[in-house]
């Protein structure tokens, strides 16, 4: 069955992923996960699941999918650090505003080649919707995302896409119940009002 929310994947966690020919899901496992990539990078993946600004969570709807797979997942030492270091550590206000740059276009313009004056390049890739194994959706967050999804006509695209990939998965009715399609039917109606 998979899981009613989306795990937020910095688009460095996947470069890492990619480079040891890693399937996608291995994210999910923070054992495995931790062969390869730094204690800071773990951190900054949990970090940005909590990070409102990107993964437009509102109110009491907080994503623990990535917290409960890495809890179940972490063995041996790895459990110890999860616990006594990655958690509290990502909770740092100072990480959040370092994950914010990371993943904006003024930090990343040189590498995109793309104009620094904060304009949004439709051709440009800002997030991927990717499976992670039929375990939960994943979706990978590249340079620009932070300016592309303030715009209320690029929430509701991205939006629509999350539920696209839901749909494959669950029956209307189970969506129908998620908070996705609540942020759906918020955002169509805000989009009624505005024409």
């Amino acid at each position: 069955m998979i899981s009613d929310t989306s795990v937020f994947i910095p688009y460095w966690i996947e470069a890492a992923l990619k480079r040891n020919s890693c399937s996608p899901e291995v994210c999910l496992n923070y054992t495995k996960l931790r062969q390869f990539v730094s204690l800071d990078d773990a951190v900054g993946f949990l970090a940005l699941q909590e990070t409102k600004s990107i993964t437009r969570k509102e109110g009491n709807e907080v994503v623990r999918t990535l917290f409960s797979m890495w809890s179940e997942s972490a063995e041996g030492a790895h459990a110890a650090e999860f616990q006594q270091a990655v958690v509290p550590m990502s909770r740092s206000i100072e990480l959040e505003k370092d994950l914010l740059a990371r993943l904006s276009l003024k930090d990343n313009s040189a590498m995109l080649g793309t104009p620094t004056n904060g304009q949004i390049d439709q051709e440009n890739v800002y997030y991927k919707q990717i499976d992670l194994g039929g375990i939960t959706h994943g979706v990978v967050i590249y340079p620009g995302f932070v300016e592309f999804i303030h715009t209320p006509e690029n929430e509701f695209k991205f939006v629509v896409d999350q539920l696209k990939v839901f749909y494959v998965y669950l029956k209307s009715y189970q969506v129908s119940l998620m908070p996705v399609f609540r942020k759906y039917l918020y955002l169509l109606s805000a989009r009624s009002k505005a024409v």
